[in-house]
Protein backbone atom coordinates (compact mmCIF):
# COMPACT_ATOMS: atom_id res chain seq x y z
CA UNK A 1 0.00 0.00 0.00
CA UNK A 2 2.66 2.55 0.91
CA UNK A 3 4.66 1.49 -2.40
CA UNK A 4 1.43 2.20 -4.43
CA UNK A 5 0.64 5.55 -2.22
CA UNK A 6 4.78 6.85 -3.11
CA UNK A 7 4.43 5.75 -6.65
CA UNK A 8 1.65 7.95 -7.19
CA UNK A 9 2.78 10.45 -5.52
CA UNK A 10 5.82 10.58 -7.81
CA UNK A 11 3.73 10.65 -10.76
CA UNK A 12 1.46 13.44 -9.65
CA UNK A 13 4.42 15.24 -9.03
CA UNK A 14 5.45 14.80 -12.28
CA UNK A 15 2.32 15.68 -13.92
CA UNK A 16 2.72 19.07 -12.09
CA UNK A 17 5.74 19.61 -12.83
CA UNK A 18 4.76 19.08 -16.91
CA UNK A 19 1.63 21.35 -16.62
CA UNK A 20 3.61 23.95 -15.19
CA UNK A 21 6.65 23.60 -17.57
CA UNK A 22 4.17 23.48 -20.50
CA UNK A 23 4.79 26.46 -22.75
CA UNK A 24 1.46 27.54 -25.08
CA UNK A 25 2.63 28.20 -28.35
CA UNK A 26 2.20 32.33 -28.91
CA UNK A 27 1.07 32.20 -32.33
CA UNK A 28 -2.72 31.37 -32.21
CA UNK A 29 -5.34 30.88 -35.11
CA UNK A 30 -8.15 33.23 -34.99
CA UNK A 31 -11.27 31.58 -36.29
CA UNK A 32 -13.32 34.52 -36.54
CA UNK A 33 -11.77 37.97 -37.63
CA UNK A 34 -11.12 40.47 -35.16
CA UNK A 35 -13.10 44.02 -35.59
CA UNK A 36 -12.28 47.24 -34.58
CA UNK A 37 -12.63 50.91 -34.44
CA UNK A 38 -9.22 52.50 -35.80
CA UNK A 39 -8.45 55.51 -32.89
CA UNK A 40 -6.54 58.44 -34.00
CA UNK A 41 -4.26 61.18 -31.59
CA UNK A 42 -5.76 64.94 -31.07
CA UNK A 43 -3.85 67.52 -30.67
CA UNK A 44 -4.79 69.04 -27.36
CA UNK A 45 -4.06 72.41 -25.45
CA UNK A 46 -1.68 70.54 -23.25
CA UNK A 47 -1.22 67.04 -24.70
CA UNK A 48 -2.35 64.84 -27.57
CA UNK A 49 -5.61 62.98 -27.10
CA UNK A 50 -6.39 58.96 -28.46
CA UNK A 51 -9.67 59.36 -29.50
CA UNK A 52 -12.41 56.78 -30.77
CA UNK A 53 -12.48 57.30 -35.18
CA UNK A 54 -15.32 56.06 -36.94
CA UNK A 55 -13.99 53.77 -39.59
CA UNK A 56 -14.02 50.09 -38.42
CA UNK A 57 -11.66 47.80 -39.65
CA UNK A 58 -12.01 43.98 -40.47
CA UNK A 59 -8.77 41.85 -40.30
CA UNK A 60 -7.71 40.58 -43.25
CA UNK A 61 -5.93 37.95 -44.75
CA UNK A 62 -2.19 37.97 -42.90
CA UNK A 63 -2.90 40.11 -40.21
CA UNK A 64 -1.50 39.57 -37.21
CA UNK A 65 -3.21 40.76 -33.92
CA UNK A 66 -1.43 41.62 -30.89
CA UNK A 67 -3.31 42.63 -27.40
CA UNK A 68 -1.95 43.92 -24.58
CA UNK A 69 -1.60 41.18 -21.86
CA UNK A 70 0.14 40.38 -18.56
CA UNK A 71 3.85 40.44 -19.87
CA UNK A 72 6.86 39.91 -17.55
CA UNK A 73 10.07 40.78 -18.50
CA UNK A 74 9.13 41.87 -21.77
CA UNK A 75 7.65 44.30 -23.95
CA UNK A 76 4.19 43.26 -25.08
CA UNK A 77 3.92 44.64 -28.81
CA UNK A 78 7.08 43.22 -30.40
CA UNK A 79 8.85 44.13 -33.70
CA UNK A 80 7.45 42.22 -36.66
CA UNK A 81 9.40 42.30 -39.89
CA UNK A 82 8.55 40.37 -43.20
CA UNK A 83 11.36 39.84 -46.05
CA UNK A 84 13.85 42.61 -44.11
CA UNK A 85 11.23 44.82 -44.07
CA UNK A 86 9.94 46.26 -40.47
CA UNK A 87 6.15 46.16 -40.63
CA UNK A 88 3.99 49.13 -38.65
CA UNK A 89 1.23 48.25 -37.07
CA UNK A 90 -1.94 50.73 -36.47
CA UNK A 91 -4.16 50.42 -33.24
CA UNK A 92 -7.80 49.31 -33.08
CA UNK A 93 -9.48 50.67 -29.24
CA UNK A 94 -10.72 47.42 -27.57
CA UNK A 95 -12.34 49.40 -24.70
CA UNK A 96 -11.24 52.51 -23.28
CA UNK A 97 -7.54 53.32 -22.25
CA UNK A 98 -7.05 49.68 -24.14
CA UNK A 99 -5.58 49.04 -27.70
CA UNK A 100 -5.00 46.30 -29.89
CA UNK A 101 -2.11 46.45 -32.36
CA UNK A 102 -2.84 45.08 -35.78
CA UNK A 103 0.18 44.34 -38.36
CA UNK A 104 -0.80 43.82 -41.90
CA UNK A 105 1.71 41.21 -43.36
CA UNK A 106 -0.16 40.06 -46.39
CA UNK A 107 0.96 36.99 -47.93
CA UNK A 108 3.89 36.81 -46.10
CA UNK A 109 5.18 33.21 -45.49
CA UNK A 110 6.76 33.68 -42.56
CA UNK A 111 7.52 36.82 -40.55
CA UNK A 112 10.25 37.30 -37.62
CA UNK A 113 8.65 39.03 -33.84
CA UNK A 114 11.36 40.53 -32.25
CA UNK A 115 10.60 41.01 -28.41
CA UNK A 116 13.03 43.20 -26.60
CA UNK A 117 13.26 42.92 -22.86
CA UNK A 118 13.18 45.50 -19.64
CA UNK A 119 17.16 45.02 -19.71
CA UNK A 120 17.00 45.44 -23.54
CA UNK A 121 17.74 41.81 -24.53
CA UNK A 122 15.88 40.94 -27.78
CA UNK A 123 15.06 37.29 -28.46
CA UNK A 124 13.77 36.45 -32.21
CA UNK A 125 11.14 34.25 -33.26
CA UNK A 126 10.53 33.10 -36.82
CA UNK A 127 6.88 32.41 -37.50
CA UNK A 128 3.94 31.29 -40.16
CA UNK A 129 1.12 33.19 -40.06
CA UNK A 130 -2.02 31.38 -40.32
CA UNK A 131 -4.88 33.67 -42.60
CA UNK A 132 -6.32 35.32 -39.55
CA UNK A 133 -3.49 35.19 -36.46
CA UNK A 134 -3.46 36.40 -32.86
CA UNK A 135 -0.06 36.59 -31.10
CA UNK A 136 -0.19 36.56 -27.37
CA UNK A 137 3.09 36.65 -24.95
CA UNK A 138 4.05 33.65 -23.10
CA UNK A 139 7.21 35.11 -20.97
CA UNK A 140 8.04 31.89 -20.14
CA UNK A 141 9.18 31.17 -23.47
CA UNK A 142 10.99 34.00 -23.80
CA UNK A 143 12.53 33.96 -20.57
CA UNK A 144 14.20 30.48 -21.52
CA UNK A 145 15.10 31.45 -25.10
CA UNK A 146 17.13 34.42 -23.26
CA UNK A 147 18.65 32.30 -21.13
CA UNK A 148 17.11 34.01 -18.19
CA UNK A 149 16.76 32.20 -14.79
CA UNK A 150 14.67 33.24 -11.82
CA UNK A 151 16.06 33.21 -8.42
CA UNK A 152 14.34 34.04 -5.35
CA UNK A 153 16.92 35.90 -3.29
CA UNK A 154 19.43 38.45 -4.17
CA UNK A 155 22.72 36.86 -2.56
CA UNK A 156 22.29 34.42 -4.93
CA UNK A 157 23.29 36.69 -8.11
CA UNK A 158 26.48 37.07 -9.34
CA UNK A 159 27.23 40.51 -9.39
CA UNK A 160 31.18 40.38 -9.76
CA UNK A 161 31.23 42.10 -12.95
CA UNK A 162 27.92 44.08 -13.74
CA UNK A 163 24.38 44.71 -12.55
CA UNK A 164 21.65 45.73 -14.13
CA UNK A 165 18.39 47.23 -12.65
CA UNK A 166 14.99 48.09 -14.54
CA UNK A 167 12.48 49.86 -12.01
CA UNK A 168 9.22 51.36 -11.73
CA UNK A 169 6.75 52.67 -9.51
CA UNK A 170 3.33 52.25 -8.96
CA UNK A 171 0.83 54.41 -6.66
CA UNK A 172 -3.14 55.10 -6.90
CA UNK A 173 -2.31 57.90 -8.93
CA UNK A 174 -0.58 56.01 -11.66
CA UNK A 175 2.83 54.72 -12.08
CA UNK A 176 5.96 56.87 -12.82
CA UNK A 177 7.95 55.69 -16.27
CA UNK A 178 10.49 52.94 -16.53
CA UNK A 179 14.34 53.59 -15.68
CA UNK A 180 17.32 51.05 -16.56
CA UNK A 181 20.41 51.50 -15.14
CA UNK A 182 23.22 49.39 -15.55
CA UNK A 183 27.02 49.19 -14.19
CA UNK A 184 29.64 47.07 -15.46
CA UNK A 185 33.44 46.59 -14.42
CA UNK A 186 35.60 48.75 -17.12
CA UNK A 187 39.21 48.37 -16.24
CA UNK A 188 38.77 49.88 -12.54
CA UNK A 189 36.49 52.15 -13.75
CA UNK A 190 32.60 51.91 -13.61
CA UNK A 191 30.35 51.70 -17.22
CA UNK A 192 27.16 53.47 -16.65
CA UNK A 193 24.22 53.10 -19.23
CA UNK A 194 21.17 54.88 -18.45
CA UNK A 195 17.74 55.11 -20.32
CA UNK A 196 14.48 56.44 -19.84
CA UNK A 197 11.61 57.97 -21.93
CA UNK A 198 14.10 61.37 -21.67
CA UNK A 199 17.51 59.85 -21.49
CA UNK A 200 19.54 57.34 -23.60
CA UNK A 201 22.96 57.23 -22.50
CA UNK A 202 25.75 55.46 -21.94
CA UNK A 203 28.92 57.39 -19.28
CA UNK A 204 32.45 56.13 -17.82
CA UNK A 205 32.94 57.14 -13.88
CA UNK A 206 35.98 57.38 -12.76
CA UNK A 207 34.90 55.18 -9.55
CA UNK A 208 35.95 51.70 -9.40
CA UNK A 209 32.79 48.92 -9.88
CA UNK A 210 33.80 47.68 -6.36
CA UNK A 211 32.96 50.76 -4.90
CA UNK A 212 29.25 50.86 -6.31
CA UNK A 213 29.19 47.42 -5.50
CA UNK A 214 29.60 48.02 -1.79
CA UNK A 215 26.90 50.28 -1.94
CA UNK A 216 24.32 48.26 -3.95
CA UNK A 217 24.48 44.91 -2.47
CA UNK A 218 23.10 45.70 1.32
CA UNK A 219 20.54 47.99 -0.65
CA UNK A 220 19.35 45.63 -2.72
CA UNK A 221 18.97 43.03 0.25
CA UNK A 222 17.35 45.54 2.29
CA UNK A 223 14.94 45.78 -0.19
CA UNK A 224 14.18 42.46 -0.07
CA UNK A 225 13.32 42.87 3.43
CA UNK A 226 10.73 45.96 2.90
CA UNK A 227 7.40 45.54 3.99
CA UNK A 228 3.92 46.80 2.74
CA UNK A 229 1.26 49.47 4.19
CA UNK A 230 2.19 52.50 1.63
CA UNK A 231 0.25 53.88 -1.31
CA UNK A 232 3.29 53.98 -3.50
CA UNK A 233 5.32 50.82 -4.37
CA UNK A 234 8.46 50.69 -6.30
CA UNK A 235 9.42 47.53 -8.45
CA UNK A 236 13.09 46.31 -9.01
CA UNK A 237 14.22 44.07 -11.65
CA UNK A 238 17.87 43.03 -11.26
CA UNK A 239 20.11 41.16 -13.55
CA UNK A 240 23.19 40.06 -13.45
CA UNK A 241 24.66 36.88 -15.45
CA UNK A 242 21.64 35.74 -16.43
CA UNK A 243 20.13 35.35 -13.11
CA UNK A 244 16.55 37.55 -12.38
CA UNK A 245 15.51 38.54 -8.66
CA UNK A 246 12.45 40.62 -8.94
CA UNK A 247 11.94 42.98 -5.72
CA UNK A 248 9.40 45.60 -4.69
CA UNK A 249 9.39 47.78 -1.96
CA UNK A 250 6.08 49.41 -0.38
CA UNK A 251 7.44 50.37 2.91
CA UNK A 252 7.51 54.28 1.98
CA UNK A 253 10.90 53.92 4.11
CA UNK A 254 14.11 56.44 2.71
CA UNK A 255 15.48 53.64 0.37
CA UNK A 256 19.38 53.19 0.53
CA UNK A 257 18.93 51.93 -3.70
CA UNK A 258 17.25 54.61 -3.93
CA UNK A 259 19.72 56.69 -2.36
CA UNK A 260 22.38 54.72 -4.48
CA UNK A 261 19.96 55.51 -7.98
CA UNK A 262 19.82 59.31 -7.19
CA UNK A 263 23.36 59.33 -7.16
CA UNK A 264 23.71 57.75 -9.98
CA UNK A 265 20.99 60.12 -11.80
CA UNK A 266 22.81 62.97 -10.54
CA UNK A 267 25.62 62.43 -12.57
CA UNK A 268 23.62 61.80 -15.49
CA UNK A 269 21.93 65.14 -15.38
CA UNK A 270 25.48 66.70 -14.84
CA UNK A 271 27.19 65.08 -17.56
CA UNK A 272 24.71 65.30 -20.13
CA UNK A 273 22.82 68.51 -19.20
CA UNK A 274 25.72 70.47 -17.24
CA UNK A 275 23.13 70.48 -14.34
Amino acid sequence: MYRTVFVGTLLLGALLTFVMDYETPMLQCLQVRYRGQQSFMVEGENYPTEVRGSTVYTMQPGDILVGLQEYGLWSPYPLIYAEEREIEPFELLAGPYITNNVYSTGGAEEVEARYISDFYDTVSLNLHPYTYSDLVINPKTLDRLAGYRKLPQVRQLDLTRGVNISTYGYNCGGGRSKEYVALADRAGETQLTYRSYRLDTTLTLPISYATYLDKLEPALRAVERATGGCTTTLFYDISASNGIVSLKDGSCSPSSLEAVLDDLRIQVKQRVWGR
